[in-house]
């Protein structure tokens, strides 16, 4: 296979949304909060997450968005995820935390 020419957009595997996850989890515990983020933001564009994956991811999100100071967009984070998948306790928790 002949390497992309420079115009041609290099073809990057997709990462499974559970890797992704696990990732952001690894910089969010190093406090590598923009690293988590866009893990999870990463996870989030995968073509085969179930909805269940995507209320987790913005709900890892919306914690590292929060802990940088983005309220508004911990929020946004956070009600995105509930309104996904409503039964995970964790994710209401966080929609509080991120709220207030």
């Amino acid at each position: 296979a002949r390497p992309p020419v420079a115009s041609e957009p290099a073809s990057v595997p997709e990462v499974s949304w559970e890797a992704a996850c696990e990732e952001g989890d690894a910089h969010d515990e190093a406090g590598e909060f923009e690293s988590a983020i866009a893990s999870y933001t990463r996870g989030l564009a995968c073509v085969s997450i179930p909805p269940r994956g995507a209320a987790f991811l913005y709900s890892n999100r919306a914690v590292a968005l929060f802990k940088q100071g983005a309220f508004a967009k911990a929020g946004a984070d956070a009600r995105a995820g509930l309104a996904i998948f409503s039964g995970g306790a964790s994710l209401g928790l966080e929609q509080c935390s991120a709220l207030q």
